[in-house]
């Protein structure tokens, strides 16, 4: 838990609106950490989610019909238009919550970005007019927060000012990501792989814009060469088209022994979860920065990542991830390589941890945004 500030010695708490989604682990962390630094939350969300009672919470959702929309654009327009917080901070801008903040002119108004909601090409997100309010709610937007650089270019190529642009990567909570041992054998167990087996995870969403499919296409010559591998598939957020067409895929390859589908966890479990595997696999065609990622690494996991540019600000290829092109025998390769030069993937693996700590520590990022917000509000009285 992050310490809270001498509140005697700073700017009064804050009365923080933040519009996100509850079901995202991400929000939800993000919305307690200002919570623990004495600002009262108020947290506006178009989904469910696990929230306990620290923090105050409206739900906007009423389905998915017709109706419940209308009511769910209501609803939010409604709790927004009769807030008088201090500041509005919404997380993910490609989202109704977002679009009404901005027209109705709440000020001031922080955006933070995840990638997909800005990505329209890469991703086939948002239609025209999905497109124009999220591109307006950026402008309108009195600070706008990034995880990479190219993600402010992108920001920049919307008409965002680049002096309303900062880089915060957010980051992993030291408290909760760190390699457990205990954690290790207990997810081992569960998933039923020996600790002589090398274990292969990929914790990203089961869509076809992950890519799990090039994995199975790649473990039949992995295991010519590693022939107790084990390749774990996390089903969190599954489409179930693509999850059908992966699945016969193992079936058509005679793959059922080597891997398991697994439901997600608990965020505060997954340090046992990323501490169980010898290689996290993670290959999106399209992506922000992954929070995933960040979290493999600082539990001291090696990590393939995707041959993405963006990647490339934080990572160096072959020193602390190893980055691939998406082609299911380059990935073989890669995965052969990095199972046998352990100590050479022992030293990547501790380089991408020590590029967490120093970058994307997340107790520290939220003391930056911290003093963004207490700026802002005093810009604002002024």
């Amino acid at each position: 838990m992050i310490e809270s500030y001498d509140l005697a010695s700073r700017p009064h708490p804050l009365r923080l609106c933040i519009v996100g989604a509850a079901s995202s682990p991400h929000v939800l962390a993000r919305a307690k950490v200002f919570d623990q630094l004495g600002h009262s939350v108020h947290l506006i969300s178009p989904t469910p989610g696990p929230v306990d009672d620290s923090l105050k919470v409206s739900y906007t959702s009423f389905g998915r019909g017709v109706v419940g929309k209308i009511r769910s654009l209501l609803t939010t327009f409604w709790i927004l238009a009769r807030s008088d917080a201090d500041l509005f901070h919404a997380h993910y801008a490609a989202e109704y919550g977002t679009w009404i903040a901005a027209l109705i002119g709440k000020r001031p108004f922080v955006v933070t970005v995840m990638g997909g909601d800005i990505l329209f090409d890469e991703q086939g997100t948002q239609g025209r007019l999905g497109r124009w309010l999220t591109g307006f709610s950026l402008r309108r937007a009195d600070l706008v927060t990034a995880k990479s650089h190219s993600l402010a270019k992108r920001l920049t190529e919307m008409g965002v000012p680049k002096e309303k642009i900062e880089i915060v990567y957010w980051g992993v909570e030291p408290e909760i990501f760190s390699f457990s041992e205990e954690g290790r054998s207990k997810v081992r167990a569960e998933w039923k792989v020996g600790e002589d087996q090398k274990l292969l995870y990929c914790p990203r969403m089961l869509q076809s814009l992950y890519n799990q499919h090039l994995l199975v296409e790649a473990l039949p010559r992995i295991l010519k060469e590693h022939s107790e591998t084990v390749l774990v598939l996390s089903t969190m957020g599954e489409n179930e088209v693509y999850g059908q067409k992966v699945r016969e895929r193992v079936r058509e390859l005679k793959l059922q022994s080597h891997i398991r589908f697994v439901s997600g966890v608990p965020r505060e479990q997954m340090a046992g979860v990323y501490s169980a595997a010898d290689l996290i696999l993670a290959i999106p065609s399209s992506d922000g920065m992954p929070q995933s990622t960040l979290e493999s690494m600082a539990c001291g996991r090696p990590v393939l990542m995707s041959n993405l540019k963006r990647y490339k600000e934080l990572f160096k290829h072959g020193e602390s991830a190893w980055l691939c092109d998406l082609d299911a025998g380059k990935i073989t390769d890669a995965v052969c390589h990095l199972l046998q030069d352990q100590e050479g993937t022992t030293r990547m693996a501790k380089a991408g941890q020590e590029t967490v700590w120093s970058c994307a520590n997340f107790n520290n990022e939220a003391r930056r945004v911290d003093e963004f917000y207490n700026k802002l509000v005093e810009r604002r009285v002024k």
